[in-house]
């Protein structure tokens, strides 16, 4: 009787076994389910976008697609936690500004769940992490453009600024536009040598979108933070603002300093001072796709 009852007590724990393990494996798929259906759906919002028919676009870095990315050791099968050599231009045009990354070291992350549980590239200041080219979306003795990033900053610490997007001198801190932050959480731009903040404030691990206009001509700037309203920008040193056309970078400011530690999930860079109308199209498209809200 007792060998009986044992037989049935190993025969009742291994029916509870595989019934734990069909049900973790249920969820696991589940989540994958729930992970691809949020892939595809991003995939469909930026294919129906509206941003291929904004005039003078010039760079659109995304990360949903499937030519996007492409990882060291995988190639557009880039998998979590690969490195990444290239990000690829979206946009329909056929002169594409890709930026890359040679060196090992400086090769961003890549992440499947990243900003809003989709793609993202991860930077790190400590390793010196940043994408560039030198093919620059600004042109010699542009006047006016607008920068555009999806951002999520995972530290604040003390020290200098960190960059989101610049383009500039690949030698020193003049002729340069760049979106950055400072330590404090002030939010703001860099244009030659004029480091301008505003009253704005960032927090670690908080999701953005960011949208920067330029128009040097009247001497005009705005800076747009998970809203439609600009936070306008009056005491920028009316100096020169040539920009250099060396290079283009991700994560850092165009001579490879400041970087950025955290996610970024796209950048659009238009060679014009866009409209209102404008920038709340790529506001609508970019809350869409990746669930941030904006503030009114």
């Amino acid at each position: 009787m007792n060998i009986m009852k044992k037989a049935f007590s190993l025969i009742e724990l291994s029916i509870v076994i595989i019934v734990i393990s069909l049900l973790i494996f249920g969820i696991f798929k589940s989540n994958n389910l729930i992970a691809n259906v949020k892939l595809t759906s991003a995939q469909n919002i930026t294919r129906n976008s509206n941003i291929n028919n904004i005039k003078n676009l010039r760079v659109w870095l995304e990360p949903t697609l499937p030519e996007s990315i492409i990882g060291v050791d995988n190639g557009f099968d880039k998998i979590d936690g690969e490195k990444i050599s290239s990000w690829n231009d979206s946009k329909l045009d056929v002169d594409k500004i890709n930026v890359t990354q040679t060196n090992t070291i400086n090769m961003p992350i890549y992440e499947s769940k990243g900003i809003s549980n989709l793609p993202s590239l991860r930077f790190d200041n400590d390793a010196n992490k940043n994408l560039s080219s030198t093919k620059v979306p600004i042109s010699a003795g542009d006047r006016t453009y607008t920068m555009v990033a999806v951002f999520r900053p995972t530290n604040l610490d003390a020290g200098w600024n960190r960059t989101i997007v610049s383009q500039g001198s690949s030698s020193s801190d003049d002729k340069q536009a760049s979106i950055f932050y400072w330590y404090d959480k002030t939010f703001g731009i860099m244009l030659s040598e004029s480091l301008t903040m505003t009253p704005l404030k960032i927090y670690v691990e908080n999701n953005y979108i960011t949208i920067a206009k330029f128009n040097t001509d009247k001497s005009k700037f705005s800076i747009y933070l998970n809203s439609n309203s600009p936070e306008l920008i009056t005491d920028i040193d009316t100096g020169s603002f040539d920009i250099s056309t060396d290079v283009f970078r991700i994560a850092s400011v165009s001579f490879s300093q400041w970087f950025f530690k955290g996610h970024i999930s796209e950048i659009l860079v238009f060679d014009r001072d866009l409209r209102q109308d404008e920038i709340e199209k790529i506001n609508s498209y970019l809350s869409k796709k990746y669930s941030i809200d904006l503030v009114a």
